[in-house]
Parts: C-alpha cells; sequence; structure tokens
C-alpha cells in the first residue's frame, strides 16, 4: 500500500512553472500485524496488540532492553537477578492496560477511551527506553562522578590558565582541553532518553510527531507504517473477533493515533508536561478531566503506580524465591475522585509556595463566592477505597525493604562504584 506526501522536489510543468512533486512512500497497513501473546514470569501471559508490535518488533531501540539487566550489577549478591527491562516493560504496560480498563468500566462517566487505554499501554512499554548500561548505575552514581570529575577538572584547568595568562596571551594558544567537551546536564534523566528514543523508533518506521497539528496523523516522512492507519487495529485488538471494517481505509478519529496521542505517551513516561516550548508548560495529550490518566505509569501524587507494581513483583521474585506476587486489589479495586495536591509549592498546576498560601486561595475565592473554590489544590487521581488500606501500606512497606535489602545492598553498591571507576577509565 502506498501513501502520498508533498516533497522538496518539483516537476517542470507544461508552461514552464515548477510544480511540487509528490513522493510515494511504501507503507504497510496494521493488519500486516496480528494479536500475539507472549508468557511471562508474573503474569502469566501478556497480550501483544499490533500497536505494540509497531514499536517493538524488528527495532534495536527497543530490542537492547533485553541486554539491560533490571538490577544492573545486583547479580552479585543475587545470582538469580538476572532479569531484564524488556520483560519489565511488557509487564508495565499489561497492567497499565488492566488498571485503565477497569477504571473504564467501574467509572463509564468518566469518558476513558480504547485509545486513551492503549496510549497508556504503550507509555508503559516505552517508559525505561532510555536506560543507559547497567540500568540506574549509569544515570546515578557514574554520571554523578562523571560531573564531579568534569568540575574538578575545570578547576584545575581554569587555575592553571590564570597561572599562564600572559604566556598563553602571547603566543595566541589555548591550553584547555576541555573547552569542546559540553557539560554533563545537572537534570538528564532517563526519562530524558526515552522521549528521544521515541522520536527515533518513529523515524525508523517512517513517522514522525508534528507538533503544529496535533489532532492530525503522524507525518509520514519515509517508508513504513501508513500513519493514517496506525492505531487500533481490528486485528484481535482487546479481545475483538478480528473482523476490520476500515480494511483500505484511514482509520477515523476514535482509532487512530495522532500526534497529539504521542504528546500524551511522552507526559505519562516524564511524569508531568514536555517544557519544550511554548504552550507546553502544562498538560498537551489530555484535558483537565482526563489528568488522572497520568498517573496510571507514574504516580506523581502517591508514588503508588504500576511501574512499581510490577518491577516490585519481579525483583522480589528473582532476589527471593517464593515472594513476588502481584496485589490484584491494587489494580482492580482502583478508582478515580478528587483529592488535594500532595505537594502544592512543586505542582505546576498549584503553584503555591505552600499550604498556608494554598488555604488562603480557597478562604479569598470563596469569601468572592466563587463556586470553584473547592478546586483549588485539588486534582483528580487514582485513590482506593478504605478496605484497601493495609494492601496500600504493604506496598509502602515493600518499597523500604527492597531498597534497604537490594537496591542499597552493600555489596551491590561496592559493585556499582567499582563499574563506576570502569566506566571513568574507559
Amino acid at each position: 500500500m502506498a501513501s502520498s506526501a508533498p516533497s522538496a522536489p518539483s516537476a517542470q510543468s507544461s508552461g514552464g512553472t515548477k510544480r511540487p512533486r509528490e513522493v510515494e512512500y511504501t507503507t504497510r497497513p496494521m493488519e500486516a500485524y496480528h494479536q500475539k501473546r507472549t508468557n511471562d514470569s508474573i503474569h502469566s501471559t501478556i497480550s501483544l496488540c499490533p500497536a505494540m508490535q509497531v514499536l517493538m518488533d524488528h527495532n534495536p531501540y527497543f530490542q537492547r532492553l533485553r541486554k539491560l539487566k533490571q538490577l544492573g550489577v545486583t547479580e552479585s549478591v543475587y545470582i538469580n537477578a538476572t532479569h531484564n527491562r524488556k520483560e519489565h516493560s511488557l509487564g508495565v504496560a499489561h497492567l497499565a492496560e488492566r488498571l485503565a480498563r477497569g477504571l473504564a468500566e467501574r467509572q463509564p462517566k468518566l469518558g476513558i477511551t480504547d485509545k486513551d487505554v492503549l496510549c497508556v499501554k504503550l507509555a508503559g512499554l516505552c517508559h525505561d527506553l532510555g536506560h543507559g548500561p547497567f540500568s540506574h548505575v549509569y544515570d546515578g552514581p557514574f554520571l554523578d562522578a562523571m560531573r564531579a570529575d568534569q568540575a574538578r577538572m575545570k578547576e584545575e584547568v581554569d587555575a592553571m590558565a590564570s597561572a599562564s595568562a600572559s604566556a598563553s596571551a602571547a603566543s595566541g594558544s589555548n591550553d584547555d582541553p576541555y573547552a569542546d567537551v559540553p557539560p554533563i546536564p545537572t537534570d538528564w534523566t532517563h526519562e530524558d532518553a526515552s522521549l528521544k528514543i521515541i522520536d527515533a523508533i518513529l523515524k525508523s518506521n517512517g513517522l514522525e510527531i508534528d507538533k503544529n497539528n496535533l489532532d492530525e496523523p503522524l507525518k509520514q516522512v519515509w517508508h513504513g507504517v501508513d500513519a493514517k492507519r496506525f492505531g487500533i487495529s481490528g486485528a484481535g485488538h482487546y479481545g475483538s473477533d478480528g473482523d476490520d471494517d476500515y480494511q483500505g481505509k484511514p482509520y477515523p478519529k476514535e482509532r487512530l493515533l495522532t500526534n497529539r496521542d504521542f504528546i500524551f505517551i511522552k507526559e505519562c513516561i516524564n511524569g508531568g508536561p514536555l517544557n519544550d516550548g511554548p504552550g507546553y508548560e502544562s498538560y498537551v495529550g489530555r484535558p483537565a478531566e482526563k489528568e488522572f490518566l497520568y498517573d496510571i505509569v507514574s504516580n506523581r501524587h502517591s508514588g503508588l503506580d504500576v511501574d512499581k507494581i510490577d518491577y516490585f513483583a519481579r525483583d522480589q521474585r528473582q532476589c527471593h524465591k517464593g515472594s513476588g506476587e502481584i496485589e490484584v486489589l491494587l489494580i482492580e479495586e482502583a478508582f478515580v475522585c478528587w483529592g488535594e495536591c500532595s505537594r502544592p509549592s512543586k505542582c505546576f498546576q498549584c503553584r503555591c509556595e505552600g499550604e498556608e498560601d494554598l488555604q488562603l486561595q480557597r478562604i479569598m475565592r470563596n469569601a468572592a463566592g466563587d463556586k470553584d473554590a473547592r478546586r483549588d489544590g485539588m486534582h483528580l487521581m487514582i485513590c482506593y477505597p478504605e478496605k484497601t488500606l493495609l494492601k496500600a501500606l504493604d506496598f509502602f512497606k515493600t518499597r523500604f525493604r527492597l531498597h534497604s535489602e537490594i537496591y542499597t545492598h552493600r555489596r551491590a553498591k561496592g559493585a556499582e562504584y567499582m563499574i563506576c571507576d570502569i566506566l571513568k577509565e574507559a
């Protein structure tokens, strides 16, 4: 199947004027992919929808996660801790779909669509794409050590330069060997790399995000997946019977993945607005009434999200045999309601200096007769009924225990510092 897109080259018309020439791209439809299933040590089986396969199959950016161990060098202490980030990413995508679909069934007035579910699922699939070698060793102690070394070497060079300033000025030479070395960003995270790798994966499929046409299909820039037919395929997607009424036709908006949808996916991974230009200081992918969708993969309010639920279970299963089960109540009993902002001083929506300022805003708006005053500092967020309180507390107890027993184990940390020294010498 071929689709056309305008290109820079032009053809000569009969009147002597140049007109744009259309380039024919060879594209493949979503029907080329079929629903698949794969076994998993935690979830037993995970379904792979066609949209997931587009981002995964034969793609080195995603397949590199197979060689990236979830716990870095922790296998030096727990020899079975050899699970990788690919299986974790599949598990997060699976749980994200279960949680989003459960919310849609329990609270239909939320208006959660199949496309919302798919986007959250793809965010779970791609959330760890940006991890470097040895997982958190790279973007944690290694980069911290490199920043410290870079700052120290810069101070030494500055001291040498000031001591020999006259000689350097006379010769016109530059004695700074690090003058052309860019500084390591202080606020770089693996999420930043994940966002860039998503762009690379789309480009490898002939697609590109067009921020000027948010509600239109992705921009077709090369041969690959048909941008007008990239979305919810009828080929067994979400348990359908496989019938597809849109074979050979562009998908309707409710089934098509648009530029706005991939902005939404990136915002879910980033854990907040992208902040990469005017208009992106707040959420763009979904409106305020659907802000709870952002908390499924990365919960900015409580920290209880499907990412942690999955890797807690995997890490326990591999390091502590006999444990490592998913607490299904945290998936099946979740619901959405209004909740008070836990960090108003840091929240990009509340923008308050503290709790006292937040209360003052409410009092002033109530005095002015504002009916929406009760929404100040409130968010639509994922909550749990009182009967799941002990399960939620167990979640945070597990987090503390895993950090003390696995993630910050003294021998594992020692191995991490040895890896950092090796990487610095390289």
